[in-house]
C-alpha cells in the first residue's frame, strides 16, 4: 500500500530527452484512483471520520468506486 508506482523507461528518439511512465497497473486496484481512495480514507481515518464498523457511501463508479471498496474493505 505505501508502496512508490514504479517508474518505466519509455524509449524515444528525441536526442537528450528521457520519458518515463509512470505502472499505476502496479498498483493494488490496478488504476491512478488508487492513490486518490487511499488518500480520501488515510484522512478520514485520521480524523476519526471513518472507524471500524463504519458504513461508508460514495457515489462513484469505475475505477473510483474499486479502489474505494478496496479501501473500505
Amino acid at each position: 500500500m505505501g508502496e512508490p508506482t514504479p517508474l518505466i523507461d519509455f524509449p524515444i528518439s528525441a536526442p537528450g530527452i528521457r520519458l518515463l511512465l509512470k505502472d499505476e497497473s502496479a498498483q493494488p486496484t490496478g488504476s491512478l484512483r488508487h492513490r486518490h481512495a487511499r488518500a480520501l480514507f488515510r484522512r478520514a481515518v485520521l480524523d476519526g471520520s471513518v472507524t471500524e464498523g463504519v458504513t461508508v457511501v460514495e457515489a462513484t463508479g469505475g475505477n473510483a468506486a474499486v479502489a474505494q471498496a478496496w479501501f473500505a474493505r
